[in-house]
């Protein structure tokens, strides 16, 4: 289990993707592991989901942030289809809801992180807004 998931566990391509990623600042990034729980994000995806830091946001799922349960589900849903086939999805438009009940779209991108075994132990997921 790696709710805590350390890079140094991910394949080369993984931890590529992970620093990469992580360090755009016009994109909300997130990590999570094989059992959909956060363990890392950039500022822009805290701040979407008015988290106040990336260690109060390890171990969170989807159900406990602002989104609406019918939203979390279905974020959940890609997840496991991305995770459980190792394949990406790109360009999946979906609704997001902030705590203040503010509605946008987005356009997000989900990727599995395997490990040096080329086993699936989470993913990188990276959206923007669609104006």
């Amino acid at each position: 289990m790696l709710s805590q998931l350390d890079p140094e566990k991910l394949d080369a391509k993984s931890r590529k993707m992970l620093d990469y990623f992580l360090n755009k600042d016009n994109v909300s990034v997130f990590c999570k592991d094989i059992e959909s729980k956060f363990f890392n994000c950039n500022a822009s995806f805290l701040s979407d989901c008015d988290e106040g830091s990336v260690t109060t946001l390890i171990g969170k799922t989807d159900y406990d942030l602002s989104w609406t349960k019918e939203q979390a589900a279905y974020f959940r849903l890609v997840d496991r289809d991305v995770m459980e086939n190792d394949m990406p999805r790109m360009g999946i438009v979906e609704e997001q809801t902030s705590r203040s009940r503010r509605k946008r779209w987005i356009e997000t991108n989900k990727f599995p992180l395997k490990d040096p075994d080329g086993s699936v132990v989470g993913l990188l997921g990276f959206y923007v807004e669609r104006l």
